[in-house]
């Protein structure tokens, strides 16, 4: 369950730490674009939210979560070529689709 909750955490905290270090201004997220980065993440959970729990239903947990979590980590690792906010946009919203699919599985 710790590794469910660092996941959660570590989405928002990333954006977090990384704004004082020029985040914003290097990726032109002034004004409403770092509220939809923020928000972006969210739709990407409600989009894979009902697909990941009916695989869940016909894939071996461990293996599918396991699965999840190995994207989730490549999405964050991605991170680093994120150049402007349209990329910054579509990691956002595929790490909200890596988090839904780990979240029920926790349960």
């Amino acid at each position: 369950m710790g590794l469910i909750v660092q996941i959660g955490r570590a989405d928002k905290l990333s954006l977090n730490y990384a704004s004082p270090y020029s985040l914003i201004p290097d990726l032109g997220l002034e004004g409403q674009r770092y509220s939809w980065v923020a928000a972006l993440f969210n739709f990407g959970h409600l989009f894979l939210a009902i697909p990941a729990n009916l695989l869940i239903q016909k894939l071996p947990v461990a293996k599918y979560m396991g699965g999840m979590i190995l994207m989730w980590s490549i999405i964050v690792i991605a991170y680093i070529g994120a150049k402007n906010d349209v990329g910054t946009l579509v990691l956002r919203f595929l790490m909200g689709m890596a988090k839904a699919g780990v979240s029920p599985c926790s349960v």
